[in-house]
């Protein structure tokens, strides 16, 4: 079981941010909500097991996130939400470790979780 380790989720949509948070604490993790980038770097100061990004959407900041966890001296394994996959450069560039389609998040995200943190750990429960 992964209890104890905080993942970060950063989704403008609320509805679907607190769906996601709901689902992620029933399973033991603790989750760390933000809409928007600036909340989210707000709530780096705890070094998360995972950040969930949506990279979708026009006023959408989740690659200003992805770009910042890069440039962390450790960083943080990347999830992506996004309505559509990504591009191959950005893929390649940061290196997420699953993309969720954006319709199925709510579905396909707790196993995707489960299945990344099942890893074994490395620096701070990572």
């Amino acid at each position: 079981m992964s209890i104890g380790k905080f993942i970060l989720v950063v989704e403008d949509d609320q509805a679907l941010r607190t769906t996601l948070a709901r689902d992620l604490e029933a399973q033991g993790y603790m989750v760390l909500q933000a809409g928007n980038y600036r909340e989210a770097l707000d709530m780096l100061t705890v070094r998360p097991a995972l950040a969930i990004v949506d990279v979708s959407g026009p006023a959408c900041a989740g690659w200003n996130v992805a770009r910042w966890l890069q440039q962390t001296s450790d960083s943080v394994p990347l999830m992506l939400i996004s309505d559509a996959m990504p591009d191959a450069k950005r893929l390649q560039r940061y290196h997420p470790v699953a993309c969720v389609p954006r319709f199925c998040a709510t579905t396909d995200l707790p196993a995707a979780v489960k299945s990344q943190l099942a890893r074994p750990t490395t620096h701070y429960g990572v």
